[in-house]
């Protein structure tokens, strides 16, 4: 199994960044307003796959 150290593929900036962005997500599901949180979902995974994959 690979040993990989999550502080090198998330560094501090990174791990903030989808701190923030699930806690949009989470903002918009408690305020039951699902356009939004769908939104916030998507623009958080695009982030994710230009972060993970360079995309």
């Amino acid at each position: 199994m690979l040993d990989l150290d999550r502080h090198a593929l998330f560094p501090e900036e990174r791990r903030s960044i989808y701190c923030n962005e699930h806690q949009i997500v989470l903002n918009a599901l408690l305020r039951c307003d699902s356009e939004c949180a769908s939104q916030a979902m998507l623009a958080h995974l695009r982030t994710v796959e230009r972060n993970l994959i360079g995309r």
